[in-house]
């Protein structure tokens, strides 16, 4: 179950992927402001790595490897899923007796967020005119 998750994951991340590339360049300014935005409309795939050293009796180890995308879906012109999972992998050696080792895919957490979005007013003109 668990591996059918993960490979519909990684294929709505890379079709994802396929479309943010069709749009032209941004400059760097202005990435850099959607890069600070955690909801902005901008796929994002970050990884945290974490790891532990000395656990229990066996003196072992523990490395944690976390994915953590961010996708954000339009759900309509004023509207967008913001969607995040975090799926970690952890692989641990000497923990529960001395030679061990065990590794695997730990829960998913997943959080979804929606946003509205406020679109600029447009400008009208006052074409009252007199004769």
């Amino acid at each position: 179950m668990k591996r059918k998750i993960l490979i519909s994951f990684f294929f709505v991340s890379a079709v994802g992927e396929v479309r943010a590339q069709d749009k032209p360049a941004q400059s760097a300014e202005e990435l850099a402001r959607k890069l600070a935005n955690p909801v902005a409309n901008l796929i994002s795939f970050p990884l945290q790595n974490n790891t532990d050293y000395g656990i229990g009796a066996y003196n072992g180890s523990r490395n944690t490897l976390n994915i953590q995308p961010v996708i954000p879906i339009k759900l309509s012109p004023k509207l967008n899923l913001i969607a995040r999972f975090i799926l970690p992998f952890i692989d641990q050696r000497d923990i529960t007796g001395p030679d061990t080792k065990k590794t695997g895919l730990s829960d998913l957490s997943a959080t979804a967020r929606i946003r509205y979005k406020h679109l600029p007013l447009k400008k009208t003109v006052n074409k009252n005119v007199s004769k």
